[in-house]
């Protein structure tokens, strides 16, 4: 199992990361693909008819979300109590910012950020009659690019590792 301590890698249970053939982004097209290729064009067995056909005759009203700012949320996952700092918000020893946030330093809010880009994070202002969504705010040291959680959690270990080496030399 990936991660698990090396008393318990044998050759009973092999260290299996290593013998990976997709990356994560790589199994979640791949996984994107089968639902829109495959599962969305067979035969459903209960109602004997693709997911696809039924979509497209308007025989499945979704249920939806009771305002915007609930829609704003569908897709970050991940929800994260922070205050806003004069320099924006910091979140995972980065910044984030955006011009709005200026009316609201030393406030206390709810980020809310989908772990496969943390280029970006949704800032809610936590009120007594729930949350307000504020803004998008984006971290200038990562404009342009598409970064995971797990990217920068592994970035963060390496670079720990090989401080560790050079204070042991």
């Amino acid at each position: 199992m990936p991660g698990a301590p090396a008393r318990l890698r044998t050759r009973r249970h092999p260290d299996r990361a290593g013998q990976a053939t997709l990356t994560l982004p790589e199994l979640d097209a791949a996984i994107g693909q089968f639902i829109r290729e495959v599962y969305n064009r067979r035969s459903h067995s209960e109602t004997r008819t693709p997911p696809q056909t039924r979509w497209e005759a308007g025989a499945f009203i979704p249920r939806m979300p009771d305002s915007l700012e609930q829609l704003d949320l569908l897709p970050s996952t991940v929800a994260k109590p922070r205050k806003v700092h004069t320099d924006g918000i910091h979140f995972l020893a980065l910044r984030f910012i955006d011009p709005v946030l200026a009316d609201y330093v030393r406030e206390d809010v709810t980020i809310r950020y989908d772990p496969r880009d943390i280029t970006e994070i949704r800032v809610y202002l936590r009120t007594p009659g729930g949350e307000k969504f504020l803004c998008r705010a984006v971290c200038p040291d990562l404009a342009g690019e598409t970064v995971s959680l797990k990217e920068i959690t592994a970035a963060r270990n390496a670079r720990r590792k090989h401080l560790r080496g050079q204070l042991r030399q």
